[in-house]
C-alpha cells in the first residue's frame, strides 16, 4: 500500500482547488502512446483529423530530464518533434511562438495536460494566419508493447530467404538472420506489418485460430517513392507465435514467370522489452566530432536520440545508430568491431560496454582518398545509454 504524508495530502488538495498542477505523478515515462485525436475547433481552413483519428506519439526522455514529443501526423499543428518539454509531476505546460518570414504574422502553439505511464491526455491549441485557431485533444494509453496478449508491438523474427521460386520448383533456403518487424494494430481490422528493410503492407488480421491467407500490395521504399508489389502472406501469427511465408512478385512478370515469387520465411514472437534484455531501443547522448570540413577545422555536435540493438547468432549484436549500421562482437559485455579498409575508403572501430539496461561505446573513423591517404577523421561517443520503452 502506498502511504501519503499529511503534507502530500494537503498538496494534492490545494492543487485540485487551484489552477496549478492537477496531481502529482513523477513516475518515469519513456515510450510511445497510441492516442485518439479529437478536434474541437478549426478556423484555419486546413484539413483536420477524421472522427476519432488514431496515431502514435512518442515521449522521448532526454538525459537532461526534459522530453521530446514526436509524431508523424501531417495535419497536426505541431512540429514533428516538439523539443524540450517539461513533465514535472506528470504535468505538461509547453508553448512556442515564431514569426512568418515577413515578420507580419505571429504563430504559436500550446500543449497542456498530463502524461503518465497510464495515459497521455493533452490539449493542443494552434494560432495561425488571420487569427485562425485549431484546438485538439490527444488522449490514449501507452502502446501495448509490454502486453503479451496485444498484437501491437515489435517482433524478433528468424528470417530465412527461400529464393525466387516458381510453381513446382524447390525452395532454396539461405542463411537465417534475426530481424525486427513492427506490427501496428490500432484495431484488429487494421493491421500494418513493417519489415526490417522498410517495406510495409496493410495485411489481414489473423483469424480465430491465428491463421492468415492474404493477397495484396507490399510497398517497397525506393527513396522518393514506394514501389507497390503484388504479394502474398500465408501461415499464422500472433504475439506468442509467428510462422509466416511472405512472397512478392517483380513488376510486370508475364508468361511462365507470372506465378513466380521471391519467398521469405519468418518465425518468432513478439518482443516483450525488459530492462534486462539486449534486444531493445536505447536512449542515448551522442557527441560527434570531426574535421571533415573544407578548411580542416574541427567541429563537434551533441544530440540526443535513440538506437537499436538486436542479438544475432554467434554472440554478435547488430547495431543501428545515428552514424552507421554495424555488427558488433559481444564478449561478456565488452563490445568491439573493426570495419572497412583503405580500399573501401574508410576504416572504423567500435569499443564499448553493454550491461542492460546500460550501454556506452565510442567509434573512430578515418576517411581515405583514392590514393589511400587519410583525408579526415570522425569520432562518435555514445554516453548514458539506457533501455527505452519500459515503463519502470
Amino acid at each position: 500500500m502506498r502511504h501519503f504524508s499529511l503534507f502530500s495530502v494537503l498538496t494534492l488538495t490545494l492543487a485540485a482547488c487551484g489552477d496549478g498542477p492537477k496531481f502529482w505523478d513523477d513516475r518515469p515515462v519513456d515510450g510511445q502512446y497510441r492516442i485518439t485525436i479529437s478536434q474541437q475547433r478549426n478556423t484555419c481552413a486546413k484539413e483536420g483529423p477524421g472522427p476519432d483519428e488514431k496515431a502514435v506519439v512518442d515521449m522521448f526522455l532526454r538525459t537532461d530530464g526534459l522530453y521530446d514529443l514526436s509524431h508523424g501526423v501531417w495535419w497536426l499543428p505541431l512540429d514533428f518533434t516538439v523539443e524540450g518539454i517539461d513533465r514535472a509531476g506528470g504535468n505538461v505546460d509547453h508553448e512556442k511562438k515564431w514569426k512568418s518570414q515577413d515578420g507580419k504574422t505571429t504563430y504559436s502553439y500550446a500543449v497542456k495536460g498530463t502524461v503518465t505511464p497510464d495515459e497521455m491526455d493533452l490539449k493542443v491549441e494552434f494560432n495561425g494566419t488571420n487569427d485562425c485557431v485549431e484546438k485538439l485533444t490527444l488522449r490514449g494509453p501507452p502502446r501495448g508493447l509490454l502486453d503479451p496478449e496485444a498484437l501491437d508491438g515489435y517482433y524478433v523474427l528468424a528470417t530465412t530467404p527461400l529464393g525466387y521460386v516458381c510453381p513446382g520448383d524447390p525452395e532454396a533456403p539461405g542463411e537465417t538472420w534475426n530481424t525486427m518487424a513492427t506490427i501496428s494494430a490500432p484495431a484488429l481490422d487494421n493491421v500494418w506489418l513493417r519489415l526490417a528493410d522498410g517495406s510495409y503492407a496493410n495485411i489481414a488480421a489473423p483469424d480465430a485460430d491465428g491463421n492468415v491467407d492474404w493477397q495484396g500490395k507490399l510497398n517497397y521504399p525506393m527513396g522518393m517513392f514506394d514501389l507497390p508489389l503484388d504479394a502474398t502472406l500465408r501461415g499464422h501469427y500472433g504475439p506468442a507465435d509467428v510462422d509466416l511465408v511472405l512472397g512478392y512478385k517483380f513488376p510486370n512478370q508475364e508468361g511462365e514467370a507470372a506465378d513466380c515469387q521471391v519467398l521469405t520465411a519468418y518465425q518468432g514472437r513478439k518482443r516483450l522489452p525488459t530492462v534486462a534484455t539486449v534486444d531493445n531501443e536505447y536512449r542515448v547522448r551522442y557527441t560527434v566530432t570531426h574535421d571533415c570540413t573544407e578548411d580542416g577545422t574541427t567541429k563537434s555536435e551533441v544530440s540526443e536520440s535513440q538506437l537499436r540493438l538486436l542479438s544475432q547468432p554467434g554472440g554478435r549484436i547488430e547495431l543501428w545508430d545515428a552514424v552507421n549500421h554495424v555488427l558488433l562482437l559481444n564478449d561478456g559485455g565488452s563490445l568491439s568491431a573493426d570495419i572497412g579498409s583503405v580500399a573501401d575508403g574508410f576504416t572504423g572501430s567500435y569499443r564499448g560496454t553493454l550491461a542492460p539496461p546500460l550501454l556506452e561505446y565510442q567509434a573512430e573513423y578515418v576517411l581515405y582518398d583514392e590514393a589511400g591517404s587519410p583525408v579526415c577523421s570522425m569520432s562518435e561517443r555514445v554516453e548514458r545509454g539506457h533501455v527505452r520503452y519500459v515503463f519502470e
